[in-house]
């Protein structure tokens, strides 16, 4: 944070948030009378985003497909390849780990996550805030970026860039939208809390039906090329 040098801002003053990067940034600015920096929001995000690193990542899987007239979504393929594979792929540039929750059912799907090192959370399918509940629980630990196994992400690049600006948010819980609609894609920094919505500008789409399904296809079609080389790294 070299560049951050100019101005000294007092953070012994309480409330607010120097007292975040305070609980942030611990030995770093222990025993200081001020932190460099021009903006101490910005001083803030920055040691944060550097504290936590990757996140959890946590695929939703264990739903009925009952409009799909498939349990096992996160195993259609698109050009070739498995939603829950792309999706695995793109998230590993910014994940520690990844676990994913399904239904003990679900043997295929199992055997594939196991395949590529998934941390397997079987449980008999309740409600989605149950499941999400339990998988939290199970975990034991934030941030976890919540994804669902019926994600298709058409840019990972632009992806994984919306994820980084959710991981600097402030918000206990940042929400990612398309278009103003909700994709079931979050970050929880806590189980519960403040919230922010943060939009993905067309670079997913959720397939829920037969239809979008098509739709994803038809657009994967007319556009120049799939991008799936940018999943490799870290954007």
């Amino acid at each position: 944070m070299a560049e951050l040098r100019q101005v000294q801002v007092d953070i012994q003053q309480p409330g607010g948030i120097r007292e975040l990067v305070q609980r942030e940034a611990g030995d770093q600015v222990r025993g200081q009378d001020s932190f460099p920096g021009p903006d101490i929001r910005r001083v803030y995000q920055e040691v944060r985003y550097e504290r936590r690193g990757k996140l959890i990542c946590l695929i939703m899987a264990g739903g009925l497909g009952s409009r799909m007239n498939r349990p096992e979504k996160a195993l259609i393929e698109v050009h070739g390849e498995a939603l829950v594979d792309r999706t695995i792929r793109c998230m590993n540039g910014i994940c520690s780990d990844i676990y994913a929750l399904i239904d003990p059912s679900m043997e295929r799907l199992q055997g594939k996550l196991r395949s590529v090192n998934v941390k397997v959370l079987a449980k008999r399918r309740g409600g989605y805030i149950e499941d999400l509940n339990h998988a939290m629980h199970s975990i034991g630990k934030f941030p976890i970026l919540v994804i669902p196994g019926d994600i298709f992400i058409f840019n990972c690049s632009a992806f994984l860039d919306a994820v980084r600006r959710g991981m600097l948010a402030e918000a206990n819980v940042v929400s990612f939208t398309d278009a103003g609609q909700y994709t079931g894609i979050s970050i929880f920094n806590a189980q519960s809390g403040s919230y922010q919505d943060i939009d993905l500008n067309g670079s997913v789409a959720n397939i829920n039906t037969p239809e979008d399904l098509r739709a994803v296809i038809e657009r994967l079609r007319t556009s120049e090329k799939l991008d799936g080389s940018a999943g490799h790294a870290d954007g």
